[in-house]
């Protein structure tokens, strides 16, 4: 078998040969001194390795603890009201009908709406995005059309969604709600 050292000429001039090599006091030292800086990274492998590994289980632990909203019906190409989607560990719920502007539908559909929002445990955060899942469920015509005037012309409305949904039963609600038998 060849020599190892043979293989690389500036090898051969730096490191003896097995045979010339004699330990010394000073050799000592320098091996010893290797030692350590090879233990003091090896130490800084490690706890880079702990620090990084500890950061891959926290991003773990957010992504599984996600919460996955509902997809609205009209991204889903208005499908029906009987599907229920929810990822594993959360809760099951309907998603809220699609709105069409019958006044009788109005407080069904308000309920679903905000329990939808409610169960998702990923609720929208703000006002505006309560308001923008609500749109969501709007069939076009009317109820499309109460939404982009609201967007246009009243965008504050948008920003409070409880006044948001007053503005929507008063405009899509019975006005004779007196005379109309339930």
């Amino acid at each position: 078998m060849s020599d190892p050292n043979s293989a690389n000429p500036d090898m051969e001039n730096s490191l003896p040969s097995q045979s010339t090599f004699v330990p010394t006091l000073k050799n000592f030292h320098e091996v010893l001194q290797a030692i350590t800086v090879l233990r003091q990274s090896s130490d800084h492998l490690d706890k880079q390795q702990h620090t990084i590994g500890r950061a891959l289980e926290d991003i773990t632990d957010k992504i599984t603890s996600l919460r996955f909203p509902t997809m609205p019906t009209s991204a889903m190409g208005h499908q029906g009201h009987s599907d229920s989607v929810a990822p594993q560990g959360v809760a099951k719920f309907w998603k809220p009908r699609l709105f069409k502007g019958s006044a009788t539908d109005i407080d069904a559909f308000v309920d679903e709406i905000l329990s939808a929002v409610e169960l998702s445990h990923s609720s929208p955060p703000t006002d505006m995005d309560k308001a923008l899942y609500l749109s969501t469920y709007l069939d076009n015509g009317s109820p499309h059309s109460w939404f982009t005037a609201i967007h246009h012309t009243n965008d504050d409305l948008l920003h409070n969604f409880n006044s948001l949904i007053d503005n929507f039963r008063q405009h899509f609600g019975d006005p004779d709600t007196e005379g109309t038998p339930l």
